[in-house]
């Protein structure tokens, strides 16, 4: 008897770690996590608005389609700035959610020829 509560005790404590350290179900974006293909001429950005609920991070990735330099950035409603970090032609850019509402993203084109990327969100 000893034996089986010891045991049920250490599977209940591996169920409680696997679950602590798992990615959090619930997605910062308003709607559930996006995923979309985009374009942006050289010299130029593009925009996106995008709805996220309070006390989830928002996290914007953007993924080029090959060689190419190009930025994120994302913007809250009080003129909170967060500037992507990464590779050249892929960068994330994440801000805590204090406050949930539309958040502005621009994908900045950094480089010499047009590019296509796909930005997700969480």
């Amino acid at each position: 008897m000893k034996r089986s509560i010891h045991l049920f005790g250490v599977v209940v404590a591996a169920a409680l770690l696997f679950a602590l350290a798992s990615p959090s179900a619930q997605a910062g974006r308003i709607g559930g996590p996006l995923s979309t293909v985009s374009a942006v001429p050289v010299g130029t950005s593009v925009f996106f608005d995008i709805p996220f609920g309070a006390g989830d991070p928002a996290v914007v990735t953007v993924a080029g389609d090959g060689d190419g330099t190009m930025n994120v950035l994302l913007q809250d409603a009080d003129g909170h700035i967060a500037i992507g970090s990464g590779t050249l032609n892929r960068r994330t850019v994440s801000m805590d959610v204090y406050r949930g509402g539309m958040f502005r993203v621009e994908v900045r084109n950094l480089g010499g020829r047009e590019l296509t990327f796909t930005l997700t969100t969480n």
